[in-house]
């Protein structure tokens, strides 16, 4: 009964430590917006995270930062250009255009 009982908690233990690992790890994630076709920086443009639904926004030279996880679905909107969606694939910087 003892060992059945050992058998249990390991297997336990290893479930959660293993569900740990696996859990979405934050990261402070930093982008630029450009206009496509162009160099032109996309300043006071709104940046969302669809999961979390936190915002920021583009500076005057375009860039932000947010908060992400591999995985997260990003919404780029601004006036007068077409909304962008764009998924977290790794932790590098971002550069976007928008039509």
């Amino acid at each position: 009964m003892f060992v059945k009982l050992k058998y249990l908690f390991c297997a336990v233990f290893l479930l959660f430590s293993t569900s740990k690992l696996n859990a979405q790890q934050n990261f402070t994630l930093t982008g630029v917006l450009f206009e496509k076709g162009t160099t032109l920086r996309i300043a006071l443009a709104e940046v969302k995270n669809k999961r979390t639904g936190f915002s920021a926004g583009s500076n005057d030279i375009g860039l932000f930062t947010i908060k992400a996880s591999i995985g997260d679905t990003l919404l780029v909107t601004k006036r007068n250009f077409s909304d962008l969606q764009v998924v977290v694939k790794d932790t590098k910087d971002l550069v976007l255009y928008l039509n």
